[in-house]
């Protein structure tokens, strides 16, 4: 791959090599733009304009920003100066200014505060979409995809969901006079404190809005993308709305997951560290103290293979190279064959985030991913967390 530098003075151009297999390069193949810039579209309505940075090179600023720890200052220096980062925040070509201010940041940070909850719920959801794929010719299907810090945050998704009723309001004005009709009446008093007036109030809209559509009505491509993010934000809500009434009806539900729940920690390995330091900074960071260590085969020395055994932990050795080991903490059971389905599974999807390179996504959060799996009849559900590796002693 190879990066082109735009030379201002000579307008001539030379090329930078990038390594795909650069972090940056690889998280910014994952990351699902188009469906993250939508939802911040819908938090500009008709009357609001758009906005005037592109979306993608302000928000995969902020994700370095988050990633490295550095002030608005240093990032935006960092990435006049490394074309990694450049290309990350969507940059044809290497350029020695960047086309977005160090204030913008703070502005942008501010305005996507609100947003924060569905932007990483879009996150998850694109990495239950790459972790499916992975997953297909197994016995093995995903449910859902979560963050485990991410809640049903009511306050996030009603702002977000007054944004999405202004949008729809507005595509029904527009249409209307492309139809020559009368303006349509706007809706009175927005749904507040429900759920599920929500939901019933945006799939209203909506029908309004496609009637308008099949009358002969059409939509900008803009719009028909915000469009789509509202049906999915719709259809998300309703899911997610019956998968927590099932959960309260069904306490019983909620209890059997949980005791079908796999704890996978994963860490990147570049120098060897003794046993004791991997099983430190899972305590620190809350993990359940796990049963087994998960490794490609050859990987630890006979040292620290007798460390594993000293610490009570199984050695399992998983079928393809890769870097890295996970610990995995199964729950207590004494089901012999759950025992076994539960070790299956994480020996499954730790394969799975190791082939797929799921690593630099899942590095974007703290907490761990949770994911529901089915498996004919009975479903599981795994924590997924990638931590760095702990320092030397």
């Amino acid at each position: 791959m190879v990066y082109t530098q735009q030379n201002q003075s000579q307008g001539a151009s030379g090329g930078y090599p990038l390594n795909a297999d650069n972090e940056w390069v690889e998280l910014a193949g994952q990351l699902p733009w188009q469906a993250l810039e939508a939802i911040y579209q819908l938090d500009f309505a008709a009357d609001s304009g758009r906005q005037g940075t592109p979306f993608r090179q302000l928000y995969a600023a902020q994700l370095i920003k988050d990633r490295t720890g550095l002030t608005d200052r240093a990032v935006f220096q960092a990435i006049r100066e490394v074309p990694a980062f450049q290309y990350f925040v969507g940059l044809t070509g290497y350029h020695p200014s960047l086309p977005f201010s160090v204030g913008s940041l703070a502005h942008f940070r501010r305005r996507i505060a609100p947003l924060k909850p569905i932007l990483d719920r879009v996150i998850a959801r694109r990495l239950g979409e790459l972790i499916q794929a992975a997953l297909q010719g197994s016995d093995w299907t995903l449910v859902e995809a979560f963050w485990s810090s991410w809640s049903d945050d009511w306050e996030a998704v009603e702002y977000l969901g007054q944004a999405a009723l202004a949008e729809l309001d507005s595509d029904q004005q527009l249409m209307a006079k492309q139809l020559s009709r009368p303006a349509v009446a706007p809706r009175g008093d927005r749904p507040t404190g429900a759920v599920a007036q929500l939901i019933e109030a945006l799939e209203g809209e909506q029908a309004r809005v496609e009637q308008l559509q099949a009358a002969g009505g059409h939509l900008s491509p803009r719009r028909q993308a915000v469009l789509t993010t509202i049906r999915a934000l719709s259809d998300e809500l309703a899911a997610r709305q019956a998968m927590i009434a099932r959960a309260d009806d069904t306490p019983s539900y909620a209890q059997a997951l949980s005791a079908r729940t796999v704890e996978i920690t994963h860490f990147q390995l570049g120098v060897p560290r003794p046993v004791t330091a991997f099983l430190e900074a899972l305590q620190r960071a809350g993990g359940r103290r796990p049963s087994f260590i998960l490794t490609a085969g050859g990987q630890l020395s006979a040292l620290e293979r007798a460390q594993c055994e000293a610490a009570g932990l199984q050695v399992l050795e998983r079928a393809q190279a890769g870097s890295g080991i996970a610990l995995i903490g199964l729950p207590d059971t004494s089901d012999l064959l759950m025992q076994i389905q539960l070790q299956q599974l994480a020996v499954k999807l730790e394969s799975v985030m190791v082939s797929a390179k799921l690593g630099p996504l899942l590095s974007l959060y703290d907490g761990p991913l949770v994911l529901t799996l089915a498996r004919g009849a009975h479903q599981f559900q795994l924590q997924y967390r990638d931590l760095p590796q702990p320092p030397l002693a």
